[in-house]
């Protein structure tokens, strides 16, 4: 909570405890009411007295609570009390009655009935000043909670972003020793594409990027999966220019295709893989699909797909569908991104 907002919450408190309720009353109950009437110098004194003790019980909360130090927190708000009767008496039955001629009490009034009387007073300004300090201590520890939840989100969102990449290293490289190893004359330029995908990984540090971006790196990728085979591919790739502004995290189309790529099978051009981006100003949607192979896959599988899947979730956690479905031999994922308005 700042300065002014404790300055309003406890000016609030002020009011409402010394004339909210009162006036409300008398300006319905009695409509010939004059506010200026209502007031008297001794509201001036209740200001004084009523704020020094809010202040003082939220300082000695404040001092001993989160440390856990009851029992000194305890026998600060016991002093308080004391305190709060020899203060008033000071200001209003030796300072303004010697600039006023009069004091709040009548005369005659006895110690014992002025102790008292100030003690109910006093507990419930003290009860007031705990109620501010524990609205405030709520406060702070949802702003704890939200900023700890932040930080994990993004300590979640780097350890993602270290994941994907040695991963996608992996089977990258992997492809390239396999041109090496047959001495293809495919490898060299395998290993620029390569290049150029690091160079991607290696400067792309935000947790975003425009799909126009992604699209550029994802025909570098494609590129350099085509040096695998020894057929031509059946691919359609297709995304519409108005989307290219749109933001998407790094690596996404790049996950979908490097999925389609260890599982699919690209013989039949009956059952090409599509790559294909829409939508308009406020939505975008991809759907990449690709026949499944029938050949045997690694055991070990991968990370790609979840690895998106956590990410969107972290970075658009209700503006996003994703969904991945096999249907009749094919692969299919699918996403759907609602984009922040623009400012």
């Amino acid at each position: 909570m700042s300065k002014q907002q404790l300055i309003l919450l406890i000016a609030a408190v002020v009011f409402m405890r010394l004339w909210g309720t009162d006036l409300v009353s008398v300006s319905v109950f009695n409509p010939g009411f004059r506010f200026g009437e209502y007031f008297s110098i001794f509201d001036v004194s209740s200001v004084i007295y009523m704020v020094a003790m809010l202040l003082l019980t939220r300082a000695a909360c404040w001092a001993f609570f989160p440390r856990k130090k009851y029992a000194w927190l305890a026998l600060s708000i016991l002093t308080l009390v004391p305190f709060f009767i020899g203060f008033r008496y000071l200001l209003e039955e030796v300072i303004f009655k010697a600039i006023f001629g009069q004091g709040n009490y009548h005369e005659g009034t006895v110690i014992g009935r002025y102790i008292g009387d100030n003690i109910q007073y006093a507990i419930g300004y003290i009860t007031l000043g705990a109620l501010v300090f524990l609205f405030e201590n709520n406060i702070k520890n949802q702003q704890k909670l939200l900023q700890m939840a932040a930080t994990n989100s993004e300590a979640e969102l780097k350890f993602l972003r270290s994941q994907i990449n040695p991963h996608f290293l992996f089977n990258s490289l992997n492809n390239i020793y396999t041109l090496i190893y047959e001495k293809s004359d495919k490898a060299p330029d395998a290993f620029l594409k390569l290049t150029e995908l690091t160079r991607y990984m290696s400067y792309e540090k935000g947790n975003m990027v425009n799909l126009s971006t992604e699209v550029k790196y994802l025909e570098s990728y494609i590129a350099l999966q085509k040096l695998r085979f020894d057929y031509e591919l059946s691919l359609v790739l297709e995304v519409d220019e108005a989307v290219l502004h749109h933001q998407l995290p790094p690596y996404t189309l790049i996950a979908f295709v490097e999925n389609a790529f260890k599982h699919g099978d690209f013989k039949e051009p009956n059952f090409p893989l599509k790559i294909i981006a829409t939508g308009n100003a406020a939505n975008l949607k991809i759907m990449v699909s690709n026949k499944i192979s029938t050949h045997e896959k690694d055991a070990t599988g991968g990370v790609g797909l979840d690895n998106v899947r956590r990410r969107l979730e972290l970075l658009f956690p209700d503006r996003h569908r994703f969904s991945v479905e096999k249907t009749d031999g094919v692969f299919t994922v699918r996403l759907h991104i609602q984009q922040a308005a623009r400012p």
